[in-house]
Formats: structure tokens, C-alpha cells, sequence
């Protein structure tokens, strides 16, 4: 007799928000392993994970969704306004956002963009160019990215109580500043410090690529590259742990030595 599921409610499932977690923590494995020296990563701190150096920090928000993803949209809008609220909370730290998700940028609807009908790619083709440099073309775009962004924090903050608390205050932190800077001021502190990272690989993909970065580092560990690459599994947990709070969510280049160290120990051990 065939052994089949229970009749359920699919609205109960929780397979989009695991699929999310899962995707998560391959990206934060990944990041780890690409640490330099003087660097680390805190897991669920201000974002889903910060990455700290000496001179700067990027706080990295992680969206795994079948969407495109558009300026005009809510995620996009309260993401914006976390990275304000950040820097106001941090005045005293250069920091930037990463927007990190699998989903391409999507054409902005109405709008009258002329360099990109994708603002997300204008925004990329301003943020590493000084203003004065920028063409009249991309000048013209900028005077349209807050109207877009605009959109998304009015709809979400005319919904109320209705929307999540900390939705909501991120909205504002967003429309309090819409309302009061240049578009000049717009690229100088947000778009040039706000990175938008796409189409990243699938879980699958990290974790293939994961396992080649291991087995390329084989010789930390005097081990073999098949003994070193095991470990990817044993990694993986560490980053649900860090997740969880243990020891403050700190990843670090001694912490990936420690662990995978003490795998092969185990492995190998009479």
C-alpha cells in the first residue's frame, strides 16, 4: 500500500520562508569562507548578517523570492529605510547596505527613466560615479528614483496598522528623507553607499561552490581536499548556531578554522 501525505492546508505550510532560511545560510557559508584577515561576520545583526572590517561595515538583507525585484515595490522601499535607520543608529561608521536576492531587477512600471526601464540598473550605473560625472541622461534618472521609491512608502504607510510595526517604521525613516534632499543628496548618501546584488546563485550552486573553496584550502588543514570538503556540512550547522545567537553570531577566519578542524579530528579519530 502506498504510504500517502495527509489531506492539509497548504496556507499552513511553511516551505517559501524555510526555502528563504536555506538560502540564507548557503550565502552566509559563502561569505565566510571569502572573509579577509581582519574581518567578520555577525549573524542576525543589524540585517541577516553584517560583514565588519577595520574601516567599514555592509550590512547584508537576504531575499529569496520567484519574483523580479523593482524600485516601486515594498521590499525594495523598506529596505531603504532600514539602511537609514541604520546609518542614523551608527553616525560614526561608514556603512553600507546590501540588497542580496536570487531575482533579477524588473522594469519600473510608468516610469520615465531613459538610461534603463530597470531603475535598479540605473542605480547601479550612478553609484560608483561622482554626480558632476554623471550624464544628463542619468542626471534625469535621478530626478525619478525617489518618485519611484515614493510610491511603495505612500501605499505602505496609508495601510496603517495594518502593516508590521517594523515595516512601518522603516517606511518612515524612508519618506522622512524623500521629502528633504536633492536628488544630488539622494545619490550621495544612499544610492552610492546602497549596493543591489541579483540574480545570485541558487542554493545549489553555493553550495558547489562552497565545496570547491574548501577543497582548494586542503593544506590549513593538512588534510586531504575530500576530508576538508566533508565539512561543508558541519559549516552549515555552525551558521544555523551563529543564527541562533551562539556566541553572538560571530563568524570569523578562526571560528572556520576551529570547526573544521575539529571535523577532521573526529572523522579520522580510531
Amino acid at each position: 500500500m502506498a504510504l500517502l501525505p495527509l489531506a492539509c492546508d497548504p496556507r499552513r505550510q511553511a516551505r517559501a520562508p524555510q526555502a528563504g532560511f536555506n538560502y540564507q545560510n548557503w550565502l552566509i557559508l559563502h561569505a565566510w569562507l571569502d572573509l579577509g584577515p581582519d574581518e567578520c561576520l555577525i549573524v542576525e545583526g543589524a540585517e541577516d548578517y553584517d560583514q565588519i572590517g577595520k574601516t567599514c561595515a555592509v550590512t547584508n538583507q537576504v531575499k529569496h523570492s520567484g519574483d523580479s525585484i523593482t524600485l516601486t515595490r515594498r521590499p525594495a522601499a523598506v529596505s531603504i529605510g532600514h539602511y537609514l535607520y541604520h546609518r542614523a543608529k551608527n553616525g560614526d561608521r561608514d556603512i553600507r547596505y546590501a540588497y542580496v536576492t536570487n531575482a533579477p531587477p524588473g522594469k519600473e512600471p510608468g516610469s520615465k527613466l531613459r538610461t534603463d526601464s530597470r531603475g535598479i540598473e540605473v542605480w547601479r550605473a550612478c553609484m560608483n560615479r561622482d554626480y558632476d560625472g554623471l550624464s544628463d541622461d542619468q542626471k534625469h534618472d535621478l530626478e525619478v528614483l525617489p518618485n519611484l521609491v515614493r510610491r511603495p512608502v505612500q501605499r505602505g504607510l496609508g495601510r496603517g496598522a495594518s502593516i508590521q510595526a517594523v515595516e512601518r517604521d522603516a517606511l518612515t525613516y524612508a519618506a522622512g528623507f524623500l521629502d528633504n534632499r536633492t536628488s544630488r543628496e539622494f545619490h550621495e548618501e544612499v544610492i552610492a553607499n546602497f549596493i543591489w546584488s541579483t540574480e545570485c546563485p541558487s542554493a545549489e550552486d553555493l553550495a558547489t561552490a562552497i565545496v570547491g573553496k574548501l577543497r582548494q584550502r586542503c593544506d590549513e588543514w593538512q588534510a586531504s581536499p575530500g576530508m576538508v570538503a566533508s565539512s561543508c556540512h558541519r559549516l552549515y550547522y555552525r551558521v544555523v548556531e551563529a543564527a541562533t545567537g551562539y556566541d553572538g553570531g560571530r563568524l570569523d577566519a578562526a571560528v572556520l578554522y576551529a570547526v573544521v578542524e575539529e571535523h577532521i579530528d573526529v572523522v579520522t579519530s580510531p
